[in-house]
This record gives C-alpha cells, sequence and structure tokens, in this order.
C-alpha cells in the first residue's frame, strides 16, 4: 500500500501513484471501523441512488475493509432489501419451453364434489349384498 503522512498530517495511499496518470491520486486511508466511514457510506449509497456506492469512495477515500463496509451498507438498506432482485429458482423444462402458452387454469382441475371416499362406498354396497343374502335366506327358510 506504501502509506505516507501528507503536509497536513493525514495518512494518504501510495507513494509510488505520484507519477501515475490517474485523476485522483494519493486516496485518504480510513479506519475500518470508524463511524465516520459509516457515515460517508450511507451518505454515497443515497448520493448514487443505492448504486455501487464503493467505487465512487475510493476516489476521495481508502477506506481499510471498504467492500465488507459496502456489503453492509446495502444489506442494511431497507431500500434496497426491498427491491433486490431474487433469481427464480424454478427451471423451464426442455420439453415444453417457452413454444406453449396456455391460458391460465387450462391445466388446474377443481374438484367441487368434496372428498370423495371411494372405500366407504364400496364397504357401504358390500354391507347392503351381505343384508339381501340374509334376506334371501331368512325367506328361502321361512318358505320351506
Amino acid at each position: 500500500m506504501n502509506a505516507f503522512l501528507d503536509y497536513q498530517g493525514m495518512i494518504r495511499v501510495g507513494e509510488r501513484l505520484r507519477h501515475a496518470d490517474l485523476i485522483q491520486k494519493h486516496q485518504i486511508i480510513l479506519p475500518a471501523g470508524h463511524h465516520v466511514v459509516t457515515l460517508i457510506f450511507q451518505e454515497e449509497h443515497a448520493r448514487q441512488l443505492h448504486g455501487p456506492e464503493q467505487l465512487f469512495v475510493r476516489q476521495k477515500y481508502w477506506p481499510l475493509n471498504g467492500r465488507r463496509k459496502a456489503k453492509r451498507i446495502t444489506r442494511s438498506c431497507v431500500k434496497c432489501f426491498k427491491y433486490k432482485f431474487r433469481t427464480s429458482k424454478w427451471q423451464i423444462s426442455r420439453k415444453t419451453g417457452l413454444q406453449q402458452i396456455l391460458k391460465p387454469f387450462s391445466i388446474a382441475r377443481i374438484d367441487y364434489a368434496g372428498l370423495m371416499q371411494m372405500r366407504e362406498r364400496e364397504r357401504e354396497r358390500e354391507r347392503e349384498r351381505e343384508r339381501e343374502r340374509e334376506r334371501e335366506r331368512v325367506e328361502d327358510e321361512n318358505s320351506r
């Protein structure tokens, strides 16, 4: 990093950058956990309309752990959290793709009759058959 003290007593970056063709040379080094650094990042975040504030902060200052601070500011921003782009976890099938466009609810089915218990009906029918057989047997015995 090659830090040095300037004439105002500020610690700045890069003695070797003196001969470089950069717009902003010798940024001021800022400590990692200082409250002023947080305020600078928050102000730049709002000024850039919730964009990449780290790029613009680094033009003037050199915050230690700047990426971490930029991520923390972005994650704590309510607007950025609200409008964060989330990727879909669903994938399109290779068979259908986007070729087949269907109307809404063209595949969905609705059961208007409610829950149908087939086993109950089968048992009820079996009981009815047993009662009929019993009646026939009783009638046969009575007729003899």
